[in-house]
């Protein structure tokens, strides 16, 4: 682009000149952005996630070890402790702890997590109206008693998880004392991780409603979660010498498994997020970016449901086509990559009008989707070798490749490491990842922080501000780079 000199301008009428100067003004921050390279981008923005993210942890006007899913008060209110929201957040707290943090930051990040326990206790205690599966809480710890979808189980077991997590780094460090305080083998019941263990167990094969608080029935993402909570607490109890919970809670998980093998619908080709709904009859696509998250996060390393699945594959491919082509946003000529939203028939837009057509794209989906890409890279090249199936293949052929090497991928290969068409594949998974983020950075407020929503059709940042889970999301990608 050639830009005209001041000699130039001297030329031309003045309201022109004005006209042009603006343009000027305007263009080159916007050039100047287009250019920086994406990973120096992410570096900035991981410094934004991390400030905004603690700053919701313990906020002013909150309680002690409560997590405000969003500073936002009106439209919409969130300014609640979310027992899911807080959960995933206070999980990344703990793979910090697991990084090179300095000693001041571990004892700050540490004092975060014991308030957070603490909060977590009453929590349970309190004599909220359905328990343990009380999706929320108002920001002084008192349960929220107004109308909502309740009960919600997938707050009981991702809070287990994120202890159970917490647990498992003391126990390296020889805090034993700490792991006693979180989980007693004497009386598990009245223990922290203990109590939700209890109550996954007994109230697993009970419908409720889903992570969107909209759906009721037995929920993929609720169930993988669910069952992950009961391996790794049946693993802790084991090692603790509470061999009846450890037998308990592995068999439960096992009967778990027989469940949440129902969600595969051969007929569709993808996984459904939901069996034996009985409400939302308009949500009838059986897509939802809920599988990919629960994937993600209820991955337990044994083959089962995990990323590289050919029946995950198929559904995150399924789910990008149905995003790319519902939001003008995905089908404008530089779409950078696929912004991703909740499911295709959404009808909340972070107001309370609930119409067709209402939905956006959200950043955390977006965030996961990208994580899930990197993940797939790690575990590839960590095992070496990737197989080609009738129900993979189409996932491959839609990554970013040029037409001889789409063209040479067969279903019944298995491609290896020495391979250098195993090599073209994993770069393309990193490149399919960093195009998520793109789209994020591409429509991200100028200061970097990260509302609920991208707006379909103009890409701004709407609804809740400074949503706590996309901070988290941030650095859950962030890890799965590196």
């Amino acid at each position: 682009m050639a830009f005209p000199s001041f000699s130039d301008l001297k030329k031309i009428s003045p309201r022109k000149s004005l006209l042009i100067a603006l343009c000027l003004f305007v263009s080159i921050p916007a050039l100047a952005k287009k250019k920086e390279p994406l990973s120096s981008w992410l570096n900035r923005e991981k410094a934004v996630a991390v400030k905004r993210m603690f700053a919701n942890i313990s906020p002013k006007g909150g309680a002690l070890g409560a997590v405000a899913a969003s500073p936002s008060k009106q439209n919409p209110d969130y300014w609640y402790h979310w027992i899911r929201d807080a959960a995933i957040t206070m999980n990344e707290l703990v793979y910090r702890l697991e990084g090179f943090e300095t000693p001041e930051e571990r004892q700050i990040e540490t004092q975060m997590l014991k308030n957070y326990a603490a909060f977590s206790r009453l929590n349970q205690k309190s004599k909220a109206k359905t328990g343990l599966g009380e999706p929320k809480f108002n920001m002084n710890g008192s349960p929220f008693n107004g109308p909502w979808a309740r009960p919600q189980n997938d707050g009981p077991a991702l809070r287990a998880i994120t202890f159970l997590h917490w647990a498992s780094l003391l126990e390296k460090a020889g805090d034993q004392k700490s792991v006693l305080n979180l989980y007693d083998p004497k009386f598990p019941q009245n223990s922290l991780i203990g109590k939700d263990l209890d109550y996954i167990s007994t109230h697993w094969k009970e419908p409720c409603y889903d992570l969107w608080e909209e759906s009721f029935g037995f929920h993929f993402f609720t169930q993988v979660l669910e069952r992950k909570a009961l391996l790794k607490g049946s693993r802790l109890a084991q090692k603790l010498g509470d061999f009846p919970r450890a037998l308990f809670y592995k068999n439960e998980a096992k009967s778990l498994e027989l469940e949440i093998s129902k969600h595969w619908n051969s007929g569709r080709g993808f996984i459904m997020p939901t069996v034996n709904q009985t409400n939302m009859r308009y949500k009838n696509s059986g897509l939802d970016s809920s599988v990919i998250l629960a994937v993600l996060m209820g991955n337990t390393h044994d083959g089962f449901f995990s990323p590289e699945d050919d029946r995950v594959l198929a559904t995150a491919l399924a789910l990008e086509n149905v995003f790319k082509k519902i939001y003008p946003i995905n089908r404008q000529r530089k779409a950078l990559g696929i912004a991703i939203g909740r499911y295709p028939e959404d009808r909340y837009n972070g107001t309370n009008v609930f119409k067709p057509d209402n939905g956006n794209p959200w950043v955390l989906n977006t965030e996961a989707f990208s994580q899930f890409y990197w993940t797939l890279a790690a575990d590839y090249s960590k095992k070496g070798s990737i197989a080609l199936t009738p129900r993979n293949l189409s996932f491959f052929k839609a990554l970013p490749l040029k037409h001889k090497f789409v063209s040479a991928l067969k279903p019944g290969e298995v491609l290896r490491a020495p391979d250098p068409l195993f090599q073209i594949l994993i770069g393309a998974l990193r490149r399919k990842g960093d195009s998520f983020m793109a789209v994020v950075r591409r429509y991200a407020n100028p200061d970097g922080t990260l509302s609920e929503q991208i707006d379909r059709k103009t890409g701004r940042m709407v609804s809740a501000q400074n949503l706590t889970w996309n901070y988290a999301g941030f650095l859950s990608q962030d890890r799965a780079r590196h």
